[in-house]
């Protein structure tokens, strides 16, 4: 199992970005989940759907995970994920039907 970001269009398209695999979650991801005090980011593991009204408190959360892994690492490839998780999620356009899923 791994954590991705699925996009759906309203005519049935979609993409999808990776995020971590299972191991890499549970190994890097949820322990600085957990010290940060974070909410949002644990569901990833079993699976959340980003509602309109939900992504600026996900973003929020991917923010302040990416600034912490940041300052220990520069150059983290978990933060980079986390920077394009982020960036892939403010670009969708819920308006028009398309929905989120994290998981």
């Amino acid at each position: 199992m791994s954590v991705a970001l699925l996009v759906e269009d309203a005519s049935g398209g979609g993409r999808s970005l990776p995020v971590a695999t299972e191991v890499v979650f549970e190994r890097s991801w949820l322990p600085v989940c957990e010290e940060l005090g974070l909410e949002w980011l644990p569901l990833f593991e079993s699976g959340l759907p980003v509602a309109e009204e939900d992504r600026p408190f996900v973003l929020a959360e991917l923010e302040r995970f990416e600034k912490t892994i940041r300052a220990a690492d520069p150059d983290s490839e978990i933060a980079d994920r986390a920077r394009s998780l982020t960036d892939a999620l403010r670009a969708i356009d819920f308006g028009s039907g398309t929905s989120a899923y994290i998981g």
